[in-house]
C-alpha cells in the first residue's frame, strides 16, 4: 500500500475548530484515493487509535485565466477523519 497517499493537513479556521471541538482531522489526498485506503493507512501509521468515521469531499479545480490564456487548477480530495475522543494522536508523525 502506498504510504504517500496521505497528503498534508488542511489548516483552515474551520478545520481547526473541528479538530478542537469534535476530534476531526482534515487531510488532502489524491483524487484516486478511497475511504478504505485512507482508513487503513491511518491505522497502519498511528497504532492504537480508533477511527469512528471517514468522510470525503471532492473539490473541483477552478478555471483561471493568466495573460489571456485559460487554465484549470487541479482537483483535490479532502478526507475528514473522526477520531475517538480517548485516542491521542501525534500529528507531527503525519
Amino acid at each position: 500500500m502506498r504510504l504517500d497517499l496521505i497528503g498534508p493537513l488542511v489548516v483552515t479556521e474551520k478545520s481547526c475548530l473541528l479538530k478542537d471541538s469534535l476530534g476531526k482531522i482534515s487531510i488532502f489526498a489524491p483524487v484516486s484515493a478511497t475511504k478504505k485506503q485512507v482508513r487503513s493507512l491511518f491505522l497502519e501509521r498511528f497504532k492504537g487509535i480508533k477511527i469512528l468515521a471517514v468522510n470525503s469531499v471532492l473539490t473541483c479545480g477552478k478555471s483561471k485565466r493568466f495573460k489571456g490564456k485559460s487554465g484549470k487548477r487541479s482537483d483535490k480530495k479532502k478526507f475528514i477523519l473522526t477520531i475517538d475522543g480517548g485516542s491521542q494522536l501525534d500529528l507531527s508523525r503525519l
